[in-house]
């Protein structure tokens, strides 16, 4: 019965410490909003306005132009290990910052691609193999300011014919406009 004491009183003991050492994490100060929070981070916006226009994004750090998309079929250059059609899209990707900006994190951070499910509804499609072997060495390669790299993306498609959407993000992750692809 001692033993059991002995233990419980160190769990309790135990328990007492984390939370002293939890209470004291964090900044206490009053957040944006009124709300004590531990932190908060401001999202750094690209400064302008971000534009999307006949397959050209533009910002004041990157600048994204899709220069061609095919559907490759399963077993043709580009899938050859996939079990559906893909939807690959060709791509060149201008550093107009001189920030660290590379091909393939340009094209995640600002566009989404979602396939017609219906009902007005759409869902987003999820990345393939890079259709492209000839660019896969240099999809995360860091462009230098003012310099213009090409790459590729595919996306597994959920059927052959329904309407593809990509969507464009400003930095903040706001949508500021998007394009239909139709695969007939």
């Amino acid at each position: 019965m001692h033993g059991r004491r002995a233990v419980a009183s160190g769990v309790i003991a135990m328990m007492g410490l984390t939370a002293l050492l939890l209470t004291g994490c964090g900044d206490a100060t009053p957040s944006a909003d009124g709300e004590d929070s531990v932190q908060e981070v401001a999202v750094v916006g690209e400064g302008g306005t971000a534009t999307f226009t006949d397959g050209v994004y533009t910002s004041s750090l990157v600048r994204l132009e899709v220069t061609d998309s095919r559907l490759i079929r399963p077993g043709e250059a580009g899938n050859e290990y996939g079990e559906g059609t893909v939807l690959a899209f060709w791509y060149d990707t201008t550093n107009v910052s001189g920030q660290t900006i590379d091909p393939l994190t340009a094209w995640l951070t600002h566009f989404r691609v979602s396939q017609d499910a219906g009902n007005g509804l759409h869902t987003e499609l999820t990345l393939a193999m890079a259709p492209d072997a000839r660019l896969m060495a240099t999809q995360t390669r860091s462009i230098e300011a003012g310099a213009t790299a090409a790459n590729a993306v595919a996306y597994r498609l959920h059927d052959g014919s329904s309407t593809v959407r990509i969507t464009a993000l400003d930095a903040a992750l706001n949508e500021i406009g998007s394009q239909d692809h139709s695969l007939q």
